[in-house]
């Protein structure tokens, strides 16, 4: 009787193993999907451009469509209280994207509407776009320009 139980208990372990290392093969490839799709995300531009935001190397990065990563302006980078980190991609249609390097969370920061209106400045890196919120002609009831002195 007692060999009887060994053997039963040999069985139990031998059936308990096999399920554990069942589930361990499932769930091993589901958790890697799973990281894969909340680590990833798609950004749709004004122009209907997506762009792939990805977690490589502890940060968030911004992707064009074939892969390849967009560059940022290392002297944009602007550090907030809390320590949130940014970047700041500019995409094919202008827009500058402010980019959450932590959280992967990304915002429009800026559109400029017609890059061919643009005279004296460039949209890049070596020259900067001036970025103030527009006011209509039709809003402004009148200007008043005060300096030292006095008019």
């Amino acid at each position: 009787m007692i060999k009887e139980q060994k053997k039963s208990l040999l069985r139990r372990r031998k059936i308990y193993t096999l399920i554990a290392a069942l589930l361990v093969i499932v769930l091993i490839p589901t958790l890697i999907t799973i990281t894969y799709f909340v680590r990833n995300k798609t950004f749709e531009d004004v122009d209907g451009t997506a762009y792939k935001i990805k977690y490589a190397d502890g940060i968030y990065e911004m992707y064009d469509t074939s892969g390849t990563p967009l560059d940022y302006d290392e002297e944009l980078r602007l550090q907030v209280s809390a320590g949130e980190m940014y970047r700041f991609y500019i995409t094919d249609a202008g827009s500058v994207i402010k980019l959450d390097i932590e959280t992967g969370s990304a915002e429009i920061f800026a559109v400029v509407d017609d890059l061919s209106t643009v005279e004296s400045e460039e949209l890049g890196f070596n020259a900067k776009l001036l970025i103030y919120p527009r006011v209509e002609k039709a809003s402004i009831r009148s200007i008043e320009v005060v300096n030292d002195k006095g008019a």
